[in-house]
């Protein structure tokens, strides 16, 4: 029980790591689009668009196990 317990809290995690992600990239991008430079000076978007799209791939699996 602990083991699947343990999961949901994983997939729980991902989850939001995924959405946070997802509302960073947006946010980001909108603020490209105000101001041209802004944040590509500062962060790597490629770097947040990997570990975005890799959340999303483990999220996927890790439903189609719990279904």
């Amino acid at each position: 029980m602990a083991k699947i317990a343990g999961k949901i809290i994983v997939r729980d995690i991902i989850k939001e790591v995924y959405y946070v992600l997802g509302g960073a990239m947006v946010l980001f991008g909108l603020m490209e689009l105000i101001k041209p430079q802004i944040v590509i000076a500062y962060l790597n978007l490629n770097l947040i668009f990997v570990v975005w799209l890799l959340s999303g791939i483990i999220l996927l699996i890790l439903n189609k196990q719990h279904d």
